[in-house]
């Protein structure tokens, strides 16, 4: 079966620190240092009991527009080994499209991503970490999943609460292990 991990939560909410503790890619210290993975390889999370390799995309959404996100997106998706694939997911628009959808909530462009073509055969998986890395906020994450839902996107999801960075990785390894016993 071929399955879909968003880590999701916003701009500057601990999701790339994620990224680096679960597949331990350099301890980060310095928020400059940081690199990417490359989208033809695949990468074994650390501390995972099963042999399973993951296509990772750390870049998010919030980073990048929407076109350009969903264009690596789908390359990540079409290339080989694509099995098991964890991506960076914001739940909300970008400045951009709250201008072209004034007097409305704005375009909630996470649909348009998780209702994609090119992953519709895969079983989805959101990981919302709950609250933003320092505690000062929070997803609203029962209206999220009832947007989503209105909208007939189909996923399985897990809260992580824990705003603790080996704490957050541990919780996503114990719902991976869950999934893939």
């Amino acid at each position: 079966m071929k399955r879909i991990f968003f880590i999701v939560g916003f701009n500057n909410w601990g999701k790339t620190y994620l990224f680096r503790n679960l597949f331990k890619k350099d301890k980060i210290c310095d928020i400059k240092k940081i690199r990417s993975f490359r989208t033809d390889q695949t990468y074994k999370i650390f501390d995972f009991k099963f042999d399973i390799r993951f296509k990772v995309m750390q870049v998010s959404n919030d980073d990048i527009d929407l076109e350009k996100y969903l264009d690596k997106l789908e390359k990540l998706v079409l290339g080989k080994n694509c099995e098991n694939i964890i991506v960076a997911l914001c739940p909300t628009t970008t400045g951009e499209n709250i201008e072209k959808y004034k007097g409305t909530h704005g375009h909630n462009e996470s649909l348009d991503i998780l209702r994609s073509s090119f992953i519709k055969r895969y079983e989805k998986h959101l990981i919302f970490l709950e609250k933003k890395w320092d505690k000062r906020a929070k997803l609203e994450i029962s209206y999220i999943e009832k947007e989503y839902k209105k909208k007939k996107v189909r996923f399985k999801s897990k809260i992580i609460k824990s705003v603790d960075r080996e704490h957050r990785s541990k919780e996503v390894i114990k719902y991976l292990i869950n999934i893939y016993k």
